[in-house]
């Protein structure tokens, strides 16, 4: 199940290169480099000064100074309805639609209602409902997050058999022997599975290209925000707590999909200044969960933003 990273470059002018860390068949990884550094075989259009990176994640971990941060909800969901096309306007490539505005506007509405009535239980409720109806895999991971949360036995499935299958469905190229182990006696040995020593240090030496790299294996979607409306929402509204996204700003966004590598690596040499964390459904009802890193590196102040989606979201 996918989630989500941010990244805010501040003090140079970047452009965008496509670095294939895990295969040079498979799904690329995403750097950004200073424009004087060492050029690639691809470049996009244009460079950007102030970017974003929005890859899909799902589980982030992190060493270094931790300090976690609650808030208060303190966002007035009706008056952000009301600016809901400003806001979508300055966040959204391309411009939002008519009909994209007005869907925001509608589930900031719905939003309101159940803060009022206190009841996120329920819509949590009904969003996992319809997401299991997606497919057998997706009702089997739910299984599996309320088994490890109760402490109860998890569904008995073989786990190695469960990930050639998907692997197959989605056309994953990176072999078993890029990954440590390469047969999954649980959900977490497939979930959880690290870098072999010898992808690592492939990785390693390709992010080495860029003063930035994406920390997540991904794929590029061509619109900015996509996904679930919940997810766009948590963009929003821990952008209207924490003001994290200046006013001019380029986005880019990648989806983790279920076979993906899911670890997530820091993104720059640098050291954690603190992490916030919101759980999920804390931000609104049917809100991901998110970890926000403020890393300190030697070209300025660095946010990753991972955004839980769908299941799992621990």
């Amino acid at each position: 199940p996918p989630c989500s990273v941010c990244i805010e470059l501040n003090g140079l002018p970047y452009g965008w290169m496509l670095l294939p860390a895990l295969s040079v068949k498979g799904e690329p990884f995403l750097s950004v480099a200073p424009r004087h550094s060492r050029p690639c075989a691809w470049q996009p259009r244009g460079s950007f000064v102030g970017s974003k990176i929005w890859p899909f994640c799902l589980l982030a971990s992190a060493t270094g100074r931790r300090h976690s941060t609650r808030r208060k909800q303190a966002i007035n969901w009706k008056e952000l309805a009301e600016r809901a096309e400003e806001v979508m306007e300055r966040i959204y490539d391309p411009q939002p639609s008519p009909d994209e505005i007005l869907a925001l506007q509608d589930e900031l509405g719905i939003i309101a209602i159940l803060q009022d009535a206190g009841i996120s239980s329920e819509r949590r409720k009904e969003m996992d409902a319809r997401h299991a109806k997606i497919s057998w895999y997706e009702q089997l991971f739910q299984e599996t997050r309320t088994a490890r949360l109760a402490g109860t036995p998890e569904p008995d499935v073989d786990w190695s058999l469960i990930a050639q299958r998907i692997n197959k469905r989605f056309k994953y190229k990176p072999g078993l022997d890029a990954f440590t182990p390469e047969h999954y006696a649980s959900y977490e040995d497939w979930f959880l599975r690290k870098l072999s020593v010898t992808m690592h240090q492939k990785c390693l030496a390709q992010a080495g290209l860029a003063d930035v790299c994406a920390p997540v294996q991904g794929k590029l979607w061509p619109q900015v925000l996509s996904g679930e409306i919940t997810l766009k929402v948590s963009v929003i509204a821990v952008d209207e707590l924490l003001k994290l996204l200046p006013e001019s700003c380029s986005l880019l966004q990648l989806r983790l999909r279920w076979p993906d590598y899911h670890r997530v690596h820091s993104p720059v040499d640098g050291s954690i200044q603190c992490m916030k964390v919101y759980e999920k459904d804390e931000l609104f009802p049917g809100a991901e969960s998110m970890s926000i890193f403020d890393f300190k590196t030697g070209f300025g102040l660095v946010h990753l933003l991972c955004i839980g989606e769908w299941s799992v979201q621990s």
